[in-house]
């Protein structure tokens, strides 16, 4: 499972970062946020009945792949209603006959790089949350096994952290290509804003994925982290 998730992970990231077509973008990126979700319960599998502080980091990856699963639907929803709003204004999804959307479409632009930001931009991100839960594990679980496994956790931490770059770049082309700089095509020079409907839809995802990420935050992070006893061994949390 941990294998299968790292593999995951780094082949939907860069199939991501080399897809033109906006929804299949997102589509890859999904792929590799499944590989991550994979990555925490193939963490809980391992360490489950192995003592106190084993157990402790399986209940650790398991709330971290809960948690990124929530955390998952609510953006990647966001994010492909705004990917809608693109197609039905400008007719295309192809991002190299976008470009200068932000000005056009304001609501949709904002609601995206909400979207975005609030998943893996921002450092107090909900998505960043859920991996650093996940890359906790991997690193602390890494002492408590031998052998082989000791070894394919390592790999699958240095592929998270891999795959969290790329990631992070991939989004940020994504919202660049679109919505930055001028039109590349006349569909995108007369795109207009989407309907007040469609705009309510991505309105709502962006309230719970900002409720989600401020409000469960912190006090999911206090509780792992004092938990498993590692708080003074990782020093500050990356909030």
């Amino acid at each position: 499972m941990l294998a299968l998730g790292s593999s995951s992970a780094i082949i939907g990231v860069l199939y991501a970062l080399q897809e033109h077509d906006l929804k299949r973008l997102l589509a890859f990126h999904s792929v590799e946020n499944v590989g991550i979700i994979l990555m925490g319960i193939g963490m809980a599998m391992l360490l489950a009945h192995r003592g106190a502080a084993s157990d402790t980091l399986a209940a650790l990856g398991l709330a971290a792949a809960l948690l990124h699963t929530l955390n998952h639907a609510a953006f990647k929803g966001l994010l492909f209603l705004c990917a809608g709003g693109v197609q039905t204004a400008a007719h295309t999804l192809n991002m190299e006959e976008l470009g200068g959307l932000a000005r056009r479409m304001p609501w949709t632009a904002w609601l995206f790089l909400l979207g975005a930001w609030r998943f893996r931009l921002c450092r107090r991100s909900m998505g960043l949350s859920a991996e650093w839960m996940t890359f906790q594990t991997l690193i602390l679980g890494s002492a408590q096994l031998r052998g082989g496994s000791g070894l394919a956790i390592i790999s699958a931490a240095a592929a998270l952290a891999l795959t969290g770059g790329l990631a992070a770049a991939c989004l940020s082309k994504a919202f660049g290509v679109t919505f930055l700089g001028r039109p590349r095509s006349t569909h995108a020079a007369e795109a207009v804003e989407v309907s007040a409907s469609m705009r309510a839809g991505m309105v709502l995802l962006a309230a719970v994925c900002l409720i989600i990420g401020i409000l469960p935050g912190y006090a999911m992070f206090c509780w792992t982290l004092r938990s498993c006893g590692c708080w003074p061994a990782l020093g500050r949390a990356p909030w």
